[in-house]
């Protein structure tokens, strides 16, 4: 069975596309933010990286801006194209707004274009090792395995396969997003060696790391799963790993890197 997040289980929103019940909202004056706030509980995530049939609200909406900007409880989408979607629903028929849109549309079959074309508006190019963010500002983990918009009292609004128990727009704070990438080391493996990949490159440890791939392909061919000893041995020869290319595993800061406000410049 090869290293997939989509064996992760995406649970689909059953919430309206208004918050989840219950969920007090924090008033943002960030406009995107705000956007989010109002769609928690809602949209679905997938792990594709480009708008395939099962991610597929980019697809299905780029030549209906109306439709794009009203996602349903189902619309299907990366974590990345959520953070844009707050974004254009925030600056809604901006010329720049309009532009993005229409560059999508001519690079929905193109993985590289479309992808660049992401990374661009959501500032993955320029984003910097922090320790904080603002509201609006976009924070990124492990390289850009995930990705999620910065809210008010040091959450992210994310979409992500958790961590509560769904697959829908939730806050949750990075340390808590941390915790569960290294809780599924499938998940853990693909974030650390896309993190490796940019930060470090070392030959040695690159071999390690694709012997470990091995092993986490073969247990989970033999067995469909991963057993609580397994997951354990699986996270410490991770967290070794990235011990040698000169992280600290327990450190959710060293893996974070923040843009800071990329998503104004589609009020223009």
């Amino acid at each position: 069975m090869p290293i997939n997040t989509q064996s992760v289980t995406n649970v689909q929103a059953t919430h309206p596309l208004q918050s989840a019940a219950g969920v007090q909202n924090v008033q943002s004056t960030n406009k995107a933010v705000e956007v989010g706030q109002s769609w928690k509980g809602s949209l679905s995530w997938q792990s594709g990286a480009t708008p395939l049939e099962d991610n597929s609200h980019f697809r299905e909406n780029l030549t209906n801006q109306a439709a794009l900007l009203q996602p349903t409880a189902h619309s299907c989408m990366n974590c990345k194209e959520a953070v844009l979607l707050m974004g254009l629903k925030a600056y809604a028929d901006t010329p720049e707004s309009n532009r993005v849109i229409r560059e999508l549309e001519d690079s929905v079959s193109d993985d590289i274009g479309y992808n660049e074309i992401l990374d661009e508006v959501v500032g993955y190019d320029e984003s910097e090792p922090a320790t904080s963010f603002e509201a609006g500002d976009v924070v990124f983990f492990f390289a850009d395995t995930h990705v999620a918009l910065g809210a008010e009292d040091g959450k992210v609004l994310s979409l992500w396969f958790g961590p509560s128990s769904s697959g829908n727009l939730q806050e949750a704070s990075p340390e808590d997003l941390f915790q569960l990438t290294k809780e599924n080391p499938e998940v853990y493996y693909q974030a650390a060696k896309g993190w490796f990949n940019v930060e470090s490159g070392d030959p040695e440890i690159e071999f390690q790391f694709l012997d470990v791939k091995s092993q986490l392909q073969d247990a989970l061919e033999a067995n469909g799963g991963l057993s609580p000893t397994q997951k354990y041995e699986f996270t410490a020869k991770i967290d070794g790993l990235l011990r040698q290319a000169g992280a600290d595993p327990n450190n959710a800061w060293e893996f974070i890197t923040v843009a800071k406000q990329p998503l104004e410049v589609l009020a223009k």
